[in-house]
């Protein structure tokens, strides 16, 4: 999941019309973390109109959210242009520009963007297109963008004070800075809050209890299906559904907890936070406190430096199986997981990912279920290819079975200026020598 986009994205909400974004793409071995706390900038004073509608506002988010609100909240309404261009500056004085140029270089690898995509503009682009409005845990302001009509405002001013009342009780800030090695982690903390936000909000637009009247797996259909209309639509599939990732499956983690024990669950959840994408993934997980399994490390080649390690998640897979298998049937596969280790290294201008994923059990061999489908999608791709190595977009990609429940995928090696794979199959292949006596 991707620093850039996750931190440009802040805690933000679009327009109604259109599917809520986040931003998490996948990268499958980068830091997945979702900051709230975008640019600071100073606001224009509000007005005594605006002070009390989001005062009014306020009130009723608390009732619904069912938690007191211990202070103010100031809205202020800036341009759409001006929030994109403080979320710049955040990121630039934020994410390192070598971690930027990476997450583009992981996700080329992967073959989940173009290769010759802009991806730093594409993100932006994107975001620009979604964005309305961001709370700001560090100057306690709320900021709407200035071209919503009435009916968005409205939503977003009581999606955005959810936040602001996550932060009051659970310290939404601290909750959210970034941490690298810490992507999946970091995901499903912003999955809850932005289902927790959600939730609330469709409480306050439409009544209480009204959220929970829509059935389970209904919601992320609505969402995915928002995705191929609107400024963003020909984005690539992997970035639009990473973007709204966290508010789909966050809402129905929310809903799941509500089901059973209301807002007094989800506090609990703010309390005891969800560890991994799978816990939110399958709520039960969450309840029993289910940890991810440890994972063999990638040891590279001594001429190889590791650039970057990290842990995707269940949530991650889920996305790149969509855009490999299709979101049809992709998304089963990735049901199961245990724990995932990704490492990014370099050798020169040469690029190389290994994914390393284990799931819960050995039963019903879902390694070698895997392994079979991707090298029947990635055929069907027409890459050519043999023995579970492809000659990919981005460079090769590989898939090698190490045990019933333990599966590598392989992306590279790739000059990483050109674009153009730097070895064959058989050397991609070579490459994964793994550390199997370190301890899992």
């Amino acid at each position: 999941m991707m620093a850039l986009s996750a931190c440009a994205s802040g805690s933000s909400e679009q327009q109604t019309s259109q599917a809520p974004p986040q931003a998490n793409p996948v990268d499958a071995g980068l830091p997945m973390t979702a900051p709230f706390d975008a640019a600071v900038a100073e606001p224009p004073a509000d007005t005594a109109k605006d002070a009390k509608l989001v005062r009014s506002m306020l009130k009723k988010v608390a009732a619904r959210r069912e938690l007191e609100a211990t202070g103010e909240v100031v809205s202020a309404t800036i341009s759409r242009k001006t929030i994109i261009s403080q979320i710049k500056e955040h990121v630039g004085r934020e994410i390192p520009r070598v971690a930027i140029d990476r997450e583009g270089s992981v996700m080329k690898l992967l073959a989940l963007i173009p290769q010759d995509l802009d991806y730093e503009k594409e993100t932006f682009a994107l975001l620009e297109a979604q964005i309305a409005g961001y709370y700001e845990p560090a100057d306690k302001h709320m900021y709407l963008a200035s071209d919503l009509g009435e009916k968005d405002a409205a939503a977003t001013l009581a999606h955005e004070l959810v936040h602001a009342l996550q932060d009051q009780h659970f310290d939404l800030g601290a909750r959210s800075k970034y941490t690298a090695g810490q992507s999946d982690r970091s995901l499903a903390t912003s999955c809850l809050a932005e289902g927790d936000a959600m939730s609330a909000m469709f409480d306050v637009m439409f009544g209480a209890g009204k959220a929970l009247e829509m059935p389970p797996g209904v919601f992320p259909k609505l969402v995915e299906a928002g995705l191929s209309t609107g400024p963003g639509a020909s984005a690539p599939p992997a970035m639009k559904r990473s973007l709204v990732a966290p508010y789909s499956f966050g809402t129905e983690f929310v809903h799941a907890l509500r089901r059973q024990g209301g807002f007094a669950l989800v506090d609990e959840a703010w309390k005891n936070p969800p560890m991994t994408t799978e816990q939110i993934l399958h709520p039960e997980k969450w309840k029993k406190h289910e940890p991810a399994l440890g994972v063999a490390k990638y040891v590279p080649p001594s001429d190889f430096t590791v650039e970057d390690e990290d842990s995707g998640g269940e949530l991650s897979l889920r996305i790149a199986l969509e855009e490999w298998i299709g979101t049809k049937d992709g998304p089963a596969f990735a049901v199961g997981w245990g724990g995932d280790h990704t490492e990014y290294v370099k050798r020169g201008d040469e690029v190389f990912l290994t994914w390393q994923l284990r799931f819960d059990s050995a039963k019903g061999a879902p390694a070698k279920k895997l392994e079979k489908a991707l090298s029947a999608a990635w055929a069907q791709k027409k890459w050519l290819g043999a023995k579970g190595c492809f000659e990919g977009p981005g460079g090769n990609l590989a898939v090698r079975v190490l045990r019933d429940d333990e599966i590598v995928i392989l992306a590279g090696p790739t000059n990483a200026t050109t674009r153009k794979p730097s070895a064959d199959c058989a050397a991609t292949l070579k490459l994964a020598t793994l550390a199997t006596a370190t301890p899992r």
